[in-house]
């Protein structure tokens, strides 16, 4: 592989050698590895605003209410995003940061400025004035919102804990847009309430019309449905006319707000006052319950297997797989040291010994750097498990505990095991030593920011211990989806080849 080939250009290359390819009978090539695979950007954001229009209009049935909570978190996402294209230049951020914020940015921008406008509309249902109602909606809501986005910046950069600079830039970048949607809720949203004013109440036919396009074309972007692309323009359209045409300027009916003790999250509380026990019991056993899965809980990282059955990074490694076997898409180097005046007949013991293992399908003859003089030497080794099942995995760690050892001492050298599998496995493996000190980090963190806020240790220990249940619940449905390939024909994920791989 030249060492100056085009990254970028890989799709375009991988493109241009299929197109090319001699139409023989029987002849099929396909392309593999991770240089041509295609990386494409995730629209679940995308789709989630669609979304948020929406469910938020519905909610509010005001097109402003909906409005100020998602330019808000717009406003929070375009800062921060910047924030980490100038923090790439002083740390290593890779490029899944950007998206990372970007879909954290978007949930907790929407759910703290909601909650701001929220407490601000209910302020002047009560018969408040605009100045009021923010003063109000500020000094409780934006009480609220402070300490929920400051938990979840310390809970991001618990990260750094990891030591490792590619996780490290993650945590920092995330962070970064969680803090400034804080700071533009608790800044840029009271301005723009004030300049709302009454009018936040208000909703024309034009705007929910317009907003509906909007949604309806952040849909086709999400699902690159093309033709609903066309509502953005429509939208447009739609506001302009809505100035001149008599049914567009017209107001949407509103409807009356329900009396407190008639709303669904009043009786809904008043259900779980009544049975305390009974509702904690039995939401500790439902959460307890999605956490068994964790654990089976293995960490490694995804292969080409993952990508969809139609790529053709996918179909060339099945045919891999099914001409040479599955652990021909990762193989082992055996690498070691000569010591002076070493007798490379005495190494045959190595080989043999590693051959005998029932895991290994294949063995390479040792190879020297230089036959004349060598001073080191390697193996190449199949395994007969793929590079994702638990089997590799097995087989790497006996190859080093109790394989080689013997025959290392017989042979006098010492013999590193690597390949992208074995450092797979070794990086796997510091992570899950690194993990119990960030969970201890974060929580202890919290634990001592709540008692500070609430001067109290029965309200924080309550926080702790539901996060420790809500986040192994959250563990435990990502390994039934992502490790066992539970619900996978729905999902479309691609879990690893063996229902006991790890991902």
């Amino acid at each position: 592989m030249p060492d100056d080939i085009d990254f970028a250009r890989a799709g375009e290359i991988r493109d241009r050698i299929l197109a090319e390819a001699p139409d023989i009978q029987g002849l099929r090539i396909e392309l593999g590895g991770f240089i041509f695979a295609e990386f494409e950007e995730p629209s679940s954001e995308i789709l989630g605003l669609a979304f948020a229009i929406v469910i938020l209009i519905l909610a509010f049935g005001s097109v402003l209410a909906m409005g100020l909570p998602v330019g808000v978190a717009l406003f929070g996402i375009g800062i921060g995003t910047a924030i980490i294209t100038l923090l790439s230049n002083v740390l290593t951020i890779p490029d899944v940061a950007t998206f990372l914020g970007i879909m954290i940015g978007l949930g907790v921008g929407i759910d703290y400025a909601l909650l701001i406008v929220t407490r601000y509309r209910e302020q002047l249902h009560g018969g408040h004035s605009v100045r009021e109602s923010i003063m109000i909606a500020i000094n409780t809501a934006g009480r609220s919102v402070l300490f929920a986005g400051t938990t979840v910046v310390i809970s991001l950069l618990g990260m750094l804990v990891m030591e490792v600079s590619f996780v490290q830039g993650l945590a920092v970048g995330a962070a970064s847009v969680v803090a400034v949607t804080v700071v533009a809720s608790l800044t840029l949203l009271p301005a723009l309430l004030g300049f709302a004013g009454q009018r936040i109440e208000l909703t024309r036919w034009r705007g929910v019309i317009a907003a509906g396009l909007a949604a309806m074309a952040l849909v086709g972007m999400g699902l690159k449905v093309t033709p609903l692309a066309i509502g953005l323009p429509l939208a447009v359209i739609v506001l302009i006319a809505g100035f001149f045409v008599g049914p567009l300027k017209r107001e949407v009916p509103r409807r009356a707000p329900k009396p407190l003790r008639e709303t669904v999250a009043y009786r809904w509380s008043r259900i779980i006052q009544h049975r305390p026990w009974t509702a904690t019991i039995a939401g500790a056993v439902a959460l307890l319950l999605l956490a068994v899965p964790v654990l089976s809980l293995r960490l490694g990282f995804s292969d080409e297997s993952n990508y969809a059955e139609d790529t053709t990074t996918k179909q060339a490694y099945d045919l891999l797989v099914a001409g040479f076997g599955p652990g021909f898409n990762g193989p082992f180097l055996l690498v070691a040291e000569l010591p002076e005046g070493a007798d490379l007949n005495e190494l045959g013991a190595i080989g043999e010994a590693v051959a005998a293992d029932p895991g290994v399908a294949f063995v390479s003859p040792l190879r020297p750097n230089d036959p004349d003089d060598p001073t080191a030497v390697m193996w190449n080794v199949v395994a007969k498990s793929g590079p994702q099942e638990e089997a590799t995995t097995d087989l790497v760690n006996r190859l080093r505990d109790d394989v080689l050892p013997p025959a290392e001492q017989a042979a006098r050298v010492n013999v590193a095991v690597t390949g992208a599998v074995a450092v797979s496995v070794d990086f796997s493996n510091y992570l899950a030593s690194r993990l119990p000190y960030f969970f201890a980090a974060v929580l202890a963190v919290s634990f001592l920011l709540l008692m500070v806020v609430f001067r109290s240790l029965l309200v924080p220990l309550k926080v702790v211990i539901m996060n420790l249940l809500s986040i192994s619940a959250a563990y435990g449905v990502v390994v039934a989806l992502f490790q066992w390939g539970w619900l996978s024909d729905i999902t479309g994920v691609q879990p690893a080849p063996s229902s006991r791989g790890r991902r």
